[in-house]
């Protein structure tokens, strides 16, 4: 079962695509060390301590999202 507060997260990140398509996942750092194997369907950028990952697909960005969620990485 999905909690409320993953479904809601996933509803913000996910409702909005940035002008050239992407979803934009902001995350912590360590994050990338846990995405290693989606790295040829992500991209990401570094600003400090946290790291913007965009993807073209919901659906991969969902399951980002809940992984990420899970390991207390979403920032």
């Amino acid at each position: 079962m999905v909690s409320s507060d993953v479904k809601n997260i996933i509803r913000s990140y996910l409702s909005r695509r940035t002008p050239d398509g992407y979803f934009v996942i902001p995350a912590k750092h360590e994050a990338l060390n846990y995405l290693r194997d989606l790295e040829n369907a992500i991209t990401y950028e570094i600003a400090g301590d946290i790291v913007f990952i965009k993807v073209k697909s919901r659906s991969l960005g969902e399951r980002i999202i809940r992984r990420l969620h899970r390991l207390g990485l979403i920032a």
